[in-house]
């Protein structure tokens, strides 16, 4: 019993393990600058213990491989980057300093693209078929108010679902992050809630629910309610968190 008891007290000695940290790349244009879910995300994660890191480049009105590289590749001598990073990009792509930049990455977040952006599309299966193991790639289905044209609105996300399930079958690492879906579930259910701005900017509430769903996807738990009351690093409601957790919850089941 006096060895059990001192192996314990030792035991209680050895120091904690840090859990692994989580990289997640987020390319994306303007409309993720005004969503404040990669600062909810990442509070949330600190809150319940995860590590996660998070690099994120926006430019508002450009293509994935403009974005890719006018931001992320170091000595890309192109002069009209709207015109020439597409071609760029297709004769480049396999060139070892650009699998580099993504594989260093556990998730990439493509945000903001339509699947009428056909780039985007051999961009995705590129890295994902290029690099064994990681990234894991989430294409972020695009959302809109219920409020604006809903037929027309309705036809643009069927469409993009339709070619975004396409490019996800292609390769299971490339997985449909479906906020469209989930922002119509939430506006249809739970209409009480505010989502969205009269500008199609989210809510405060809205960007916590992208927040919630990004950190399900990439730990398959929900955070936990109640960490401290009042925790002074805590960035967000209570109750709102309970109240997202409950949307994305129901979705997943529906």
């Amino acid at each position: 019993m006096r060895y059990l008891l001192l192996f314990f007290l030792y035991f209680l000695t050895l120091p904690i393990a840090k859990g692994k940290q989580v990289k997640i790349l987020v390319i994306g244009n303007s409309i993720c600058e005004y969503n404040d879910m990669l600062g909810l995300f990442q509070n949330i994660a600190l809150l319940n213990g995860k590590e996660v890191k998070i690099k994120a480049t926006f430019e508002g009105g450009a293509s994935i491989a403009e974005n890719i590289c006018k931001n992320l590749i170091p000595g890309c001598r192109i002069i009209n980057y709207k015109v020439e990073s597409p071609y760029w990009f297709k004769e480049n792509k396999q060139f070892s300093f650009f699998i580099d930049i993504f594989k260093k990455y556990d998730y990439v977040l493509f945000q903001g693209r339509s699947a009428s952006d056909s780039h985007f599309l051999e961009i995705s299966k590129s890295i994902a078929n290029s690099i064994s193991k990681k990234p894991t790639i989430f294409i972020f289905q695009n959302y809109s108010s219920i409020l604006w044209n809903d037929s027309l609105r309705r036809v643009s996300l069927e469409k993009d679902k339709a070619v975004f399930q396409t490019i996800c079958n292609s390769n299971k690492r490339i997985k449909l992050f479906r906020v469209g879906d989930l922002f119509d579930f939430a506006q249809i259910c739970f209409p009480e809630t505010m989502l969205l701005r009269s500008n199609n900017h989210p809510e405060p509430t809205g960007s916590l629910l992208i927040g919630v769903y990004l950190y399900d996807s990439i730990f398959n738990e929900f955070p936990a309610i109640n960490i401290k009351k009042n925790h002074k690093k805590q960035i967000y409601a209570t109750d709102e968190l309970e109240r997202c957790i409950n949307i994305v919850n129901e979705f997943k089941n529906e």
